[in-house]
């Protein structure tokens, strides 16, 4: 918790460079596969090669590892991770759904704030979800909660294509 509070407050000292969208969403699916993370999930995912952002690959990949460990979590193990990435003008979209039991629309207001959790203190610190905000930002970019689904989460985050 220590080391990712101190990243926290230093997610704007990192060079920016060109960055394959791909290689931060494969880099956190690596984690997530190393971890056993993945067993009885299906991923539907469609890598596009063609979409890059502007940013730094390892704060990119904490944004896209903080979505999916959730994503897994709120599954338990069983369901589909949906892993979207398009183009969208001059930013890059990536939509990470899943068919868990989506968030409850009494706490949906409170989600990207920090040490807030649905989870079980064992499972999580509330922290994930403020960190991935605070680096989109600091990208010039947005991570949204999209408006509820039947089932599941859905959340769309955006990122600049160059620097502003």
């Amino acid at each position: 918790i220590s080391r990712r509070l101190v990243r926290f407050s230093r997610v704007g000292d990192e060079p920016r460079l060109r960055v394959a969208v791909d290689d931060a969403i494969e880099e956190a699916l690596l984690v997530l596969r190393q971890d056993d993370l993945l067993t009885g999930i299906a991923l539907d995912y469609a890598p596009d090669p063609s979409l890059t952002v502007v940013g730094n690959t390892g704060q990119i990949r904490e944004i896209f590892l903080n979505l999916f460990v959730n994503a897994v979590q709120a599954m338990a193990g069983r369901g589909t991770l949906v892993i979207a990435p398009r183009d969208a003008g001059r930013m890059v979209e990536v939509l990470v759904s899943d068919t868990g039991p989506g968030v409850p629309a009494e706490v949906a207001h409170r989600i990207f704030e920090p040490f807030f959790t649905t989870k079980a203190s064992r499972n999580g610190t509330g922290l994930g979800l403020a960190i991935s905000t605070e680096i989109a930002n600091e990208h010039v970019g947005t991570i949204a909660l999209c408006a509820p689904a039947v089932r599941g989460a859905s959340f769309r985050v955006a990122l600049p294509k160059d620097l502003p």
